[in-house]
């Protein structure tokens, strides 16, 4: 470099100097953003992933090390004032990354499909522009006018949140190891439309379907009011939750999350442990198998739930492709960690990793071809022993890729209206297997959303969040679709399948063919936070339950261990 510009890369320190000025900035920006980012995001929602952590932790460590040599390199080939300003931006960056990624984010709700309005943060986006700018320059103020205690900042800062992230880590991993052993599982195809000769019990479950979607589906198809032979519609239900991890587990054990005992999965085998309805229909005799969510780990059933189920199958802890899966696992790390105004070009949908991780041999209800294939395959009446039958799938919930023909559609394409004739597509093409192998008119029916939706056209809440679809037709019911004010919930789903399978059912609630107009009930319903750490408890008596303002706080709320009200 000429002499005039010699001053910039004019350096008297040794090299062992500017190899301590180096390594702990280099070592923070890529153990923050490459290793601890996504590793701490995973420990935080493995309840949310199929996969386990060995399937890219030791990548993640590797691109780790890769970056901090290349980071070292630079700095070591830089000289005075120039490396000054390497140094200082690296630890700039890796401050606001850390700071962002752990201190300054704010809700953005649940990701879920649903596109981010970004419109509605303009302030926070301002604010966090300022904040996030002015540390990224801080380093390069002290270093003008206070270099010993810049040299002292740069070392013992970035040690310091080294140390925190790791012992955070730690702290994340220790309840996680108790679950990391644990297998898990996946629903297969085999043995899901062998229905029985004598009785059958049938759960379909579509996702987010709720009374304002039913209402605009039975006003577009009048004529499915004949085609629903033998239902009747419960208009005032109450629903469970506002997600499914937590409303399909209470809905089939009759065990709300408490977090009594800390980890979401050991309440799912508590509460799997302690239900009822499985035990006794496993215990009469009856196959039992579901086509259900494989997203996560468990789904809703937990490691004693899936036992019950005749067609799991053990899961791969393998992706199809590793290129897409680290696309897919950094675009998540950029979204929490940048600031704001970075977040919207790395919005991703958590579900799309169930894309990578499964094969035609399980059913995954983020899979196209699994909804495709759904109710396509005969029903045939072979079996001797009674049957019970859970379809789950993804219906009216966002991103809608399910078309009114119920085939895959890009989501651009596609309208709630058309999911909405999709999923009753779905539901035909199995109600009317059934009734070619003569088993429709003697089994029993019910088909319900697990939760409702915010994601109506109006935008409203009202009538949708908490007020689900439900449809029942006991065995032998006949005729036009019957509409009932009946105060009901989903909550009674589960002593409905016990009475009509003929087992005890009062220790359980209250059965829907008991439930009558007027008559006097309490039903409960949690609402649960963006973060799924915490849920609050609301009770609603005989009215609407799709009236918000209908709703009381009972007082009651429980919460994730560290998290507070």
């Amino acid at each position: 470099m000429s002499s005039r510009w010699a001053w910039l890369t004019n350096d008297t320190r040794s090299f062992k100097d500017r190899l301590l000025l180096i390594v702990p900035p280099s070592a923070f920006f890529c153990y923050t953003i490459l290793f601890c980012a996504p590793v701490q995001i995973y420990l935080n929602n493995y309840d949310e992933f199929w996969f386990n952590l060995s399937i890219f932790c030791w990548i993640s460590l590797l691109l780790c090390i890769v970056a901090f040599a290349v980071c070292m390199v630079a700095g070591i080939i830089l000289r005075g004032k120039v490396l000054d300003l390497y140094v200082s931006f690296l630890f700039g960056m890796a401050l606001v990354l850390y700071l962002q990624g752990n201190y300054l984010n704010i809700s953005y709700g649940e990701l879920n499909g649903q596109m981010v309005d970004w419109s509605k943060y303009g302030k926070y986006g301002l604010i966090n522009t300022i904040i996030t700018t002015a540390i990224l320059h801080l380093p390069l103020v002290i270093r003008l006018f206070y270099q010993k205690i810049w040299r002292l900042m740069i070392r013992f800062v970035s040690c310091l949140c080294i140390f925190m992230q790791l012992a955070g880590l730690v702290s994340l991993y220790i309840p996680y190891r108790k679950v990391a052993a644990s297998q898990a599982y996946a629903m297969g195809w085999d043995g899901v439309s062998s229905y029985s000769k004598n009785q059958n019990l049938v759960l379909l479950i579509l996702d987010s379907f709720d009374e304002p979607f039913f209402m605009e589906y039975l006003s577009a198809h009048p004529e499915e009011t004949d085609q629903l032979d033998g239902f009747t519609y419960f208009h005032n239900t109450c629903a469970i939750s506002t997600s499914t991890m937590f409303s399909m587990a209470p809905m089939l054990t009759g065990e709300v999350c408490t977090w009594e005992y800390g980890l979401f999965a050991e309440y799912l085998d508590d509460a799997w442990n302690q239900e009822k309805l499985f035990h006794r229909l496993k215990e009469a005799g009856y196959d039992i198998r579901a086509l259900t969510t494989s997203s996560s780990k468990y789904g809703y059933l937990g490691s004693v739930g899936v036992s019950y189920f005749e067609n799991r199958k053990l899961a791969e802890n393998r992706t199809s492709s590793y290129t897409e899966f680290l696309s897919l696992l950094y675009s998540l790390v950029l979204f929490t960690y940048l600031p704001h105004f970075f977040k919207s070009g790395f919005w991703i949908v958590p579900d799309d990793f169930s894309y990578l991780g499964r094969s035609n041999d399980y059913y995954d209800d983020n899979d196209p071809s699994s909804f495709v294939r759904m109710g396509k395959e005969p029903i045939s009446a072979d079996r001797t022993e009674n049957v019970f039958r859970l379809y789950h799938f993804k219906s009216v919930h966002p991103p809608i890729n399910l078309g009114p023909d119920a085939t895959w559609q890009p989501v651009e394409e596609t309208s709630f209206l058309d999911a909405e004739e999709g999923s009753f597509a779905i539901v035909h093409r199995i109600l009317n297997q059934m009734r070619d192998a003569g088993i429709y008119d003697s089994s029993s029916i019910i088909i319900a959303a697990d939760h409702g939706s915010t994601f109506h056209v109006s935008g409203e809440l009202e009538g949708g969040l908490t007020c689900p679809l439900l449809l029942y037709k006991p065995a032998g019911a006949h005729g036009k679709m019957q509409i009932s004010e009946a105060p009901a919930s989903l909550f009674d789903i589960r002593p409905t399948l016990l009475q009509d399978a003929g087992l005890k059912w009062e220790d359980e609630g209250i059965p829907l063919s008991a439930l009558q107009e007027g008559m006097e009930r309490i039903r409960y319903f949690y609402r649960v936070l963006p973060s799924h750490k915490s849920l609050y408890e609301l009770k609603v008596g005989s009215e609407y339950a799709g009236d918000i303002s209908n709703y009381t706080v009972t007082g009651k709320a429980y919460y994730a261990p560290g998290e507070h009200e």
